[in-house]
């Protein structure tokens, strides 16, 4: 592949969505093993914003049986403390707002980790049943992929990050995303799905496979 070619990855989800959480370890592997070579970045997708954001009781009878599915086509697993808050009180507020906050906090000290630390919002929310809300309890979290608890702290409550998931969510828009997870090859000008919804490993490979041989024939 020439210079000219030089490819982006984008990953458009929402931490919130549950088939993004079974795609979280697809998309990690993805971004593993191309990451020396291809640019990624991540973007919050707003699914649960406005109206939408309300207590887990809202949706829990649809996610009672859904959250199955979502195990036996992928292979994640969802967390005992997750699910007891499901089939429990389910009062913990579900808002994409503050986790996509948290996303782009992280995502300002440039560490080159951004996928992982995607995938770790969502294994702190869907399995060890981490509140969406409660910022500040992803600091541990970040601190794994190479941001300091007080580093991280330290820009919870300045307005720049809510600015910032407000234009991650418009970006979204722009690309004309209809549903999460949405995964995009991008050369030049040319934008290519890879994904919309969840796909395996196997999947997605032999997608990119398909692109870059087509690129290298043009």
């Amino acid at each position: 592949m020439t210079t000219e070619n030089k490819i982006t990855i984008l990953y458009f989800y929402d931490p919130l969505c549950g088939w993004c959480y079974g795609f979280s370890e697809v998309i990690k592997q993805f971004w593993l093993k191309h990451k020396d070579n291809w640019h990624f970045e991540v973007f919050s997708g707003g699914m649960v914003t406005g109206e939408r954001i309300g207590p887990l009781a809202n949706i829990a009878p649809y996610l009672r049986n859904a959250y199955k599915t979502v195990e036996e086509r992928t292979g994640v697993l969802f967390g005992k403390a997750y699910l007891d808050e499901l089939f429990g009180e389910a009062s913990m507020l579900m808002s994409s707002i503050e986790p996509g906050i948290v996303l782009s906090i992280f995502k300002s000290f440039e560490t080159g980790n951004d996928i992982a630390f995607a995938s770790a919002i969502q294994k702190a929310i869907y399995y060890n049943g981490v509140a969406p809300t409660k910022m500040e309890a992803f600091a541990p979290y970040a601190a794994q992929h190479g941001v300091a608890e007080e580093d991280f702290l330290s820009r919870l409550k300045k307005p720049a990050y809510h600015d910032a998931v407000l234009k991650d969510f418009e970006l979204s828009k722009r690309y004309g995303v209809q549903g999460f997870p949405t995964l995009l090859m991008k050369s030049n000008t040319e934008n290519h799905l890879l994904a919309h919804g969840y796909v395996d490993l196997e999947t997605l490979e032999s997608r990119v496979n398909e692109i870059v041989a087509s690129m290298q024939s043009t």
